[in-house]
């Protein structure tokens, strides 16, 4: 007998429904609940179940106590199946139909995984693939080796949790949602971490300025391409540069802090009012719970698992050592700097550790801790892109009061886009030394350190620059009518570029003067045949963090550290010929990728280029330019020992 929705066994669960408390014993209603976590009351479980759990359903309700929000898809052979709540969403949502028994149950099999988690991640759920990590023959041999009571099931572990936020679109995924969408379908991950300033009391008081009532640290992780991005400012009253932050990012997935001394009721209520309709707004407590490790290793275990399970995910301290536990970053010399160091780390995340950037430290661990529970951690923070940020205030903050390190953050981010838009080509200027502590006067006027238009998060919404009012999409924004790019990671730079408006003639001038090289004459033929190449490069920012992620990292010895800690090496997969070639395919569109733009500049290589700035840009280091010189030859190493058909 099939049993319909809502007569389940786990319906009436008083534990799992009316009555629930989080790991922690707290109820729905405690300010430091947390949904993440679930209390198992095993004697109310075996009274409605009329008999005890068995091995496989002991094992499922211990996994469902750590991941409670969490939609988990528990792998039986070669199918994934959904039991009691999650059972509900695969019927509501995917199509599903009830299998007969009193319990909650429905399933697909393993090659339909991407299709099925696609859909449940656009209706925003978070979805835990939990994998067997031994075969039933090493379970045997298990059990010969243990003493007393011998185990009763298969290993299983969570191997990832996807969301909007954390999805990576690894070789289990439908990718297709991507490439088809020009690497835009899906916004970043931000956690931020506000403070008022004393008292509530508003600092600053330049006339024409608003002041400034609180400070902000934020924590951008773009889980496609692999970059992080951090930044601290203050804001207004009227919360000016979170709105800019929003509007700029677009993002899945926004994470604050909750409890007593989180965030304020009107950081929470301005968040729901302008985050897009797709955005997940995501409580993370002062104190959480972190999972629990199923690995039978108990140096993996040890690895995978953070001290006694209670930890401080907003603490900038916790974060620090944190960093250094897991070794994301290359050590420094032991000799030279003692145990441990930081000067090989990624440069902002450096000086913001060295600074005292706190709050965008506090939010950096908050988006640490989310990556850590999804198993991502590793494959987004070892590609060492860390970046900064500020929006920009247009004048409307005054920031006479804000900390130091916020300052120096906006100097780190004005340095970054100078670069990005390609403004320091010609004239090449000394790279500015961040110091994080006292500012040195300058001559300069501040007319002569504008180098950009400020479009605040208002204008950007109001002149439907990137989205439209009516619909939220693209379709009819500004970007959308200038957007002839021909390939994602170009799209995604020109978007850049539009959110900075430069505002120095001669800047203005020296990209005018390119383009107009580009569209006549003999450097027009090279262009067209340029733009055929671009579209063949692919997406390498994705495809470079795609192949990044299926080895490891190197650690300063300069051997490769072992990854095998992590639950997806162990996992039992039974399409793995067919995930293998996912694995190579990104590979191989890699290369491919490089090799195409390894050729852009034997194109105007005959070109007489009378721009600077478009001379640099398409000749090699090697003829005074910025394109890597000799590429297609460290590119001829792969083709002559890589075979894509023998792999």
């Amino acid at each position: 007998m099939v049993n319909p929705a809502g007569t389940h066994m786990h319906n009436h669960l008083k534990f799992f429904t009316t009555n629930r408390r989080d790991l922690q014993r707290n109820s729905a209603g405690h300010p430091n609940f947390s949904t993440r976590t679930l209390h198992i009351d095993w004697t109310e479980l075996e009274r409605v179940n009329g008999k005890a759990a068995t091995a496989a359903q002991k094992q499922w309700w211990e996994i469902k106590s750590q991941y409670a929000d969490t939609v988990l898809l528990f792998k039986t052979g070669k199918f994934y199946e959904m039991f009691h709540d999650d059972s509900d969403v695969g019927v509501a949502h995917l199509g599903m139909v009830y299998m007969k028994g009193k319990d909650g149950h429905a399933g697909f099999p393993e090659a339909a995984y991407g299709k099925y988690v696609a859909m449940l991640v656009e209706r925003g759920y978070r979805v835990a693939r939990v994998e067997q990590t031994e075969t039933p023959d090493a379970l045997k041999e298990r059990k010969k080796r243990t003493k007393g009571k011998k185990p009763g099931v298969v290993n299983r572990e969570v191997c990832g949790v996807v969301s909007k936020g954390t999805r990576t679109f690894c070789y289990l995924d439908d990718t297709s949602l991507i490439e088809k969408g020009g690497g835009a379908t899906t916004g970043p991950l931000i956690a931020i971490k506000e403070v008022a300033f004393d008292g509530g009391d508003s600092k600053g008081g330049d006339e024409g300025a608003a002041n400034a009532v609180c400070e902000y640290g934020v924590t951008i992780v773009d889980a496609i391409t692999g970059v992080v991005t951090l930044g601290q400012f203050a804001d207004d009253v009227l919360r000016s540069r979170i709105q800019t932050l929003v509007a700029s990012f677009n993002p899945s997935e926004v994470l604050y802090e909750g409890g007593r001394s989180g965030a304020s009721k009107t950081l929470i209520s301005f968040l729901k009012s302008i985050c897009p309709p797709h955005t997940v707004i995501e409580c993370i407590n002062s104190t959480e719970c972190f999972p629990k490790s199923n690995a039978l290793d108990p140096k993996n275990k040890k690895i995978l698992e953070r001290g006694s399970g209670s930890v401080s995910p907003w603490d900038a301290n916790d974060a620090v050592k944190e960093l250094h536990r897991r070794a994301y970053y290359p050590r420094s010399s032991r000799k030279a700097e003692g145990e441990p160091g930081i000067s090989r780390w990624p440069e902002i995340l450096r000086r913001c550790v060295e600074g005292g950037a706190a709050l965008a430290l506090s939010s950096f661990g908050a988006a640490l801790f989310y990556l850590q529970r999804s198993l991502v951690d590793f494959e987004i923070l070892s590609m060492g892109i860390v970046k900064a940020y500020c929006p920009p205030s247009s004048g409307a903050v005054d920031e006479s009061s804000a900390e130091n390190a916020s300052k120096q953050i906006e100097k780190m981010y004005t340095e970054e886009a100078r670069k990005d838009e390609g403004t320091d080509l010609v004239d090449q200027t000394d790279e500015v030394d961040v110091d994080f502590g006292t500012s040195s006067s300058s001559a300069a006027t501040a007319e002569d350190q504008i180098d950009h238009m400020a479009l605040d998060g208002t204008t950007l919404t109001n002149l439907e620059i990137l989205h439209n009012l009516s619909t939220g999409s693209k379709d009819g924004s500004l970007l959308s009518k200038i957007d002839f790019t021909r390939s994602p990671h170009g799209a995604r730079l020109l978007r850049a570029w539009l959110l900075r408006p430069l505002f120095r003639k001669e800047d203005i001038d020296r990209r005018a003067d390119v383009v107009q090289e580009l569209s006549s004459g003999a450097a027009a033929v090279a262009m067209c045949e340029a733009r055929e190449l671009l579209r063949k490069t692919n997406d390498i920012e994705r495809l470079l963090s795609r192949v990044h992620s299926m080895g490891g990292s190197i650690s300063s010895d300069g051997s490769a550290n072992n990854i095998s800690y992590l639950p997806e090496e162990r996992a039992v997969l039974y399409e793995s010929e067919k995930h293998t070639k996912r694995k190579v395919g990104d590979f191989s569109k890699l290369l491919n990728g490089l090799k195409a733009a390894s050729e852009i500049p034997s194109l105007f290589a005959n070109t007489e280029v009378e721009s600077p700035m478009l001379a640099k840009i398409v000749k090699t280091t090697d003829d005074g330019g910025c394109f890597p010189a000799q590429m297609r030859e460290k590119l001829d190493y792969f083709f002559d020992n890589f075979d894509v058909k023998k792999a």
